[in-house]
Order: structure tokens, then sequence, then C-alpha cells
């Protein structure tokens, strides 16, 4: 099912009414399989959170409706819940940007590779700039000039999740979405390399709270944790990695 919009903008609510409306994402189906798919993309939340502070917070939860049009039965889910971004806003200072078009290049260049090397690393294409797909852009309230600050969100196409409806667009010169592939456009030298050591050291924590996120299985675990060390072992060959990122999309293919 589609995420579900909580608003608690209700006195009545008491202290929940400061949580304003906030957007919960749960398992389409209640099998094992599907409940997994979320924790993984959860994790994902997680894992940009040990990025970058310019990123959405996330609560994990667990899902019970009452069907009324099953004598009361009950539906089990597991799901989280996903920050506004007038709140993620508000906590960076900043307001929402919204415009007709947008152009990459009117981004902060720095945050923007660390989000760029953050969807290869998790094998997402499903996101663009340009046309607002999956991607909320901010602006800092005490900038003079426009430079807008990227904030991915919704990952359940990517090859870290790896679901099984989820396929790579029509355009992208790849067969499956575990394949990674660069959407972004190219990158300073400067912003590969200081992104990629940004990575380079946050690798520990990262595997660390894959192996600490309830939920996933051994072998959930296994193959999110042999998907990230993929990335990092290609790092090693810092010269062919960059290359990815330096060159514009038509030729990013890994």
């Amino acid at each position: 099912p589609p995420p579900l919009m909580l608003y608690f903008k209700n006195k009545n609510m008491g202290d929940l009414s400061k949580l304003g409306k906030l957007k919960m994402v749960w398992a389409c189906q209640g099998s094992d399989y599907y409940n997994k798919l979320v924790i993984k993309e959860f994790l994902i939340y997680k894992m940009y959170n040990l990025i970058t502070p310019y990123r959405f917070r996330v609560r994990p939860l667990h899902v019970v409706f009452n069907d009324s049009s099953r004598n009361g039965n009950t539906i089990n889910r597991v799901g989280f819940l996903l920050e506004d971004v007038d709140d993620l806003a508000s906590r960076l200072n900043s307001r929402e940007y919204q415009d007709i078009v947008v152009n990459p290049k009117e981004t902060n260049q720095q945050l923007y590779a660390l989000m760029v090397m953050f969807q290869y690393m998790i094998g997402n294409t499903d996101w663009a700039i340009i046309n607002y797909q999956n991607i909320k852009l901010i602006v800092a309230d005490s900038t003079q000039t426009i430079q807008l600050i990227t904030i991915p969100y919704d990952f359940d196409n990517s090859g870290l999740v790896n679901a099984n409806y989820a396929l790579p667009p029509e355009i992208m010169p790849i067969d499956n979405v575990t394949e990674r592939y660069n959407k972004g456009m190219a990158l300073s030298m400067e912003n590969v390399k200081m992104a990629a050591d940004l990575y380079k050291i946050a690798e520990p924590e990262l595997i660390h709270l894959v192996e600490n996120t309830k939920g996933l299985s051994q072998s959930d675990q296994r193959y999110v944790k042999n998907y990230l060390y993929d990335f990092f072992e290609a790092m090693n060959d810092f010269e062919r990695f960059s290359k990815v990122f330096l060159k514009d999309s038509k030729s990013s293919k890994k």
C-alpha cells in the first residue's frame, strides 16, 4: 500500500499535537519477506543519518490494524515514521525550496556529492533532482545566495533492498537494480575524494548498524554487508572508482 500521512494537529492529541504530521511507511503484505523489505529501507535511512545531518529522521513501528470488514481481525505490519519536510527544514534553520525546474548545479556541491555517492552505494537510480523525484530540497534561511541542499528519501527500489517488484528505469543501461549506476552529474575530484574519504571512515559504523538492526535475518545481514563491502572494495582502486563520479551518467556504469 502507499504510505499513510498521520495528522496530529489536533488539540485533543495532547503532547502528540506537537508532532504535526508524519508519513507512515509500512509493509504492503504481512509476510516475513515484505516486512524485511521495510526493515532494509528503514536501515538505509539510518545509514544516511550517519553520513550527514541533512537527512530525514525515522522511527520504527509495529503497526496493528483492526479490520472492521473481517469481524475485527487484526493486521500486523512492520513500518516506520518519516519526519515531515517542514520539521526537517525547521530543525536545520532552513525552508523547503520548490520551483518548476531545478538544475543540479544549483545545489551545495559537497552535500550533493555525499548524496550521489550514497545513492550509488545503495544501488538506487530511482531519483532525480530536476523533477523532485524522491528528493526534497531545502535552503538555509540565512543565505543570501540560493544554494540548495538535497535530501533523499524513498529507497525501496534500491539494490540494497532488492525488492522483487523493483526494476531499473528503462532509460538506465542496467538490467537489475542490484547493478550500481551513477545518475548524478559530473563531480569535481575534490568533492569525490571528500565524499569517498567520509564513507571510508564511516564503513565500520555502517556495518555495525547492519549487524544491530532488529528484524533482519542472518541471510539478510549477510546480503546487505556483502553489498556494502563490494562498494568499499571498489574504492581500493580509487582511480577507477573516481571515474564513476568524474564523468557524466553516460559513462558511469560499473
